[in-house]
C-alpha cells in the first residue's frame, strides 16, 4: 500500500498505528515535516509510487478502465491507460500546478480520450478542487494554449465539489485546472487518462508519454 512505501522510506515521520485513512491527521503532517526536512527522501516517494501495484490496483479495482472504454466505445481490453498520476499537492504550494489548459490527445480523431480524476479525500474550494470551463471542449472560440484571463471570465466555470473516492471523467478537451490548497492537509488526487488504440502511423513506446 502507500502507507506501506511511505513507511518504507521515512518511517521515523509516521505512527503507523494511528494512520487510518488518507486524511488522517497524523499522515498528513508526517508527510508535510518529511517533505520539509527531507525533501529528496519526499520525491523518492512521490516517484516510487507512481510504478507500483498500489497505483493500478487504485484504476483496475476502481475500474476506471471500463467506465472509460464504455465512454469511448471499444472494448475494455483495448483501453490504453495513458500518463496516470497519484499527486500528492501540499498546502499553500502552487509550483507543480498548472493554470488552464487541456489534456492531450494521442490520435487525430475526435473525442478519442477520456480522462478520468478521482480524490482520494473530499475536495472543495479549500483544499482545491477541479474547476472546469463548461462545454469548452465544444467550443471553437477558445484558442487553445492561450488561456488568459480575459477570454476565461467569458465562460461559466464550474468547480467541483467531490468526495473521497469519487470520479470525474471528462473530455480530454475540457479546459480546467486545480484550485489552490489552502487547507492544512495533503491533496490527493488520482488522475488517469484513457485512450482508443493508436493509429497506426503513430509512433508507439516511449513517445506515446510525455
Amino acid at each position: 500500500s502507500f502507507l506501506e512505501i511511505c513507511f518504507n522510506y521515512g518511517k521515523k515521520y509516521f505512527k503507523i498505528n494511528n494512520i487510518k485513512d488518507w486524511d488522517s491527521p497524523s499522515f498528513n503532517n508526517g508527510l508535510i515535516n518529511l517533505r520539509k526536512k527531507n525533501p529528496k527522501v519526499f520525491s523518492k516517494i512521490y516517484d516510487v509510487v507512481q510504478v507500483t501495484a498500489a497505483i493500478n490496483k487504485i484504476v483496475y479495482f476502481g475500474k476506471l478502465n471500463i467506465i472509460s472504454s464504455k465512454l469511448l466505445k471499444i472494448k475494455k481490453d483495448t483501453a490504453c491507460e495513458i500518463a496516470s498520476i497519484l499527486r500528492m499537492d501540499p498546502p499553500f504550494d502552487n509550483k507543480n500546478s498548472l493554470g488552464w489548459h487541456e489534456e492531450g490527445c494521442y490520435n487525430n480523431r475526435i473525442n478519442d480520450s477520456v480522462v478520468t480524476w478521482c480524490p482520494m479525500v473530499n475536495v472543495n474550494e479549500i483544499n482545491g478542487t477541479m474547476d472546469i470551463i463548461l462545454n469548452s471542449h465544444k467550443s471553437k472560440k477558445i484558442v487553445k494554449s492561450q488561456y488568459s484571463k480575459k477570454i476565461i471570465s467569458k465562460y461559466k466555470i464550474k468547480s467541483m465539489k467531490l468526495k473521497a473516492g469519487d470520479i470525474l471523467i471528462m473530455d480530454s478537451k475540457i479546459v480546467h485546472k486545480s484550485g489552490s490548497n489552502s487547507s492544512k492537509k495533503l491533496r490527493f488526487t488520482l488522475s488517469c487518462r484513457w485512450n482508443k488504440l493508436p493509429n497506426v502511423k503513430m509512433k508507439f513506446g516511449s513517445n506515446l508519454h510525455y
